[in-house]
């Protein structure tokens, strides 16, 4: 009878310790997908950052924004500005801002920012890229690339050729993420 119990028993504790495991494996779950801006080597340009910024329209495609991708052509050693990265929603509520040290971002290649928020998929969203330093020698701002955004390099010869301006990508990848709690995968 007591070696019963006592099976019982360790059965009963084993029994908890995969519970317990169990569910603190459970965690905030989610898929990571890239959106990607593909760069049309003919159709990007460079634009100066300044106080003002450098500012354009997203709708996510996933609940949370893992991190954007930017390509900062160039940033002079010397510079003793900031860059500063805002993403505000449809009202003008910051959700996020973080800056960065100019003299510290390695120019010339892209970049992989960490935002790690939450959007509301199918809302509107801003993003602000702007420099926080002298800006009266241009010379020394620092240059961020954009991409004209089109759905396809025919449309894009096309309003070219026609001389019509296309909007533009400042985040040439945003990586997304479906966050779902509870979820095993």
């Amino acid at each position: 009878m007591k070696r019963r119990k006592r099976w019982l028993l360790s059965g009963f504790i084993v029994m908890l310790l995969f519970l317990a495991v169990g569910l603190f494996t459970v965690s905030p779950a989610g898929r990571i997908s890239s959106k990607h801006e593909y760069i049309i080597s003919k159709y990007y340009r460079f634009e100066p950052l300044s106080e003002n910024g450098i500012e354009q329209w997203f709708i996510p495609e996933y609940n949370y924004l893992d991190a954007i991708e930017l390509f900062i052509a160039n940033v002079y050693e010397e510079s003793e500005g900031e860059i500063l990265l805002e993403i505000e929603n449809e009202n003008g509520k910051r959700i996020f801002r973080r800056s960065y040290r100019a003299s510290d971002i390695a120019a010339g290649e892209f970049v992989k920012y960490s935002i790690k928020k939450n959007l509301k998929e199918k809302e509107r969203y801003k993003i602000r890229i702007s420099y926080t330093g002298d800006t009266s020698e241009s010379d020394m701002v620092p240059v961020l690339m954009i991409s004209e955004k089109s759905k396809n390099l025919s449309e894009t010869q096309e309003a070219f050729s026609n001389g019509q301006e296309l909007d533009y990508n400042v985040a040439l990848t945003y990586h997304y993420a479906q966050k779902k709690w509870f979820s095993l995968s």
